[in-house]
């Protein structure tokens, strides 16, 4: 158990220094990181904060963007773009990965099943 809880310390340590640096960026910055317009540096971040934010529903001692309120920000403004809502998976899929992922069967196909 004490080496889930340090496993745990040291992944949120590092996520929290990722947030500082993306922070310090962001603050020299507009609505988005090179400006005031959706750029590809956007779309390249954007999944792994999607999913970031989904994991911190799940775990929530994990970081909050509370703390990082520019952050905060850009997710809100990514969360409404075009592009992110036309790709966006629902919420209860990305659950429903986490649930079998941590049964020991990801179910990777997840999303996929098609209506007949």
């Amino acid at each position: 158990m004490y080496d889930n809880y340090v496993n745990c310390a040291v992944i949120r340590f590092r996520v929290i220094l990722i947030f500082v640096h993306l922070f310090s960026i962001l603050n020299k910055r507009f609505d988005h990181f090179t400006g005031e317009t959706l750029q590809m540096v956007d779309l390249m971040l954007w999944p792994w904060f999607e999913r970031f934010l989904i994991m911190a529903k799940i775990n929530p001692q994990m970081v909050s963007l509370e703390d990082f309120p520019l952050l905060r920000q850009w997710t809100g403004v990514m969360s409404e773009s075009p592009a992110v809502v036309k790709c966006r998976l629902p919420l209860e899929q990305f659950l429903g990965f986490a649930k079998s992922a941590k049964m020991g069967a990801p179910n990777y196909d997840i999303g996929l099943e098609q209506d007949s």
